[in-house]
């Protein structure tokens, strides 16, 4: 049995800004070649996301999220040798009783290592399973839509798209399991 190069573990909020940074550089990749996504959008949305006021944000999320009764959560993918967080997934339960996967994003480089999939076991193992989950990705992101798909992830088409200022979004769903 090999032995793994990271570790899923409880973010911490000093790991604020490592998980801004993780999320800010995949959206060239994942967007830039995206219907009417210019490179002057996408550098103001990476501003945004890597903000002062955004870290914040975040850093204090982490921070309630260890509260056992917390509606948040956050785990990162930190790798064993060097510390370095390379991947992280963050998602919460709603109100309504819904639950959503808010965002999960792999570094470059790491992504086909079972990151993305070990951080989508943790937050699916955090959800009621009773409970439906859903998340909203981008209209063109179809490597993400397969990821979803997958027979380990069980999300499907929701049938409701809107717009996240230029980005065509559309929702996925995961059946409540009895």
């Amino acid at each position: 049995m090999t032995e793994r190069l990271y570790e899923i573990v409880p973010a911490q909020p000093e790991d604020a800004y490592a998980i801004q940074i993780v999320r800010a550089e995949g959206w060239y990749e994942q967007y830039g070649s995206l219907p009417g996504i210019d490179a002057a959008w996408i550098d103001g949305q990476i501003s945004r996301i890597k903000s002062a006021a955004s870290v914040g944000k975040r850093a204090k999320a982490i921070a309630e999220s260890s509260n056992p009764d917390a509606r948040d959560f956050c785990r990162v993918a930190r790798l064993a040798l060097g510390n370095k967080i390379v991947g992280f997934v963050d998602a919460r339960k709603l109100d309504d009783g819904g639950q959503e996967v808010h965002s999960i994003h792999i570094a470059d480089g790491y992504r086909g290592q079972g990151i993305g999939q070990a951080l989508m076991d943790a937050a699916h193992m955090w959800f009621d399973p009773r409970q439906p989950a859903f998340l909203d990705v981008a209209q063109g992101n179809h490597r993400a839509q397969a990821f979803y798909k997958r027979k380990s992830n069980k999300y499907t088409p929701a049938g409701y798209i809107y717009n996240f200022e230029q980005l065509g979004m559309m929702r996925m769903e995961r059946r409540a399991h009895a």
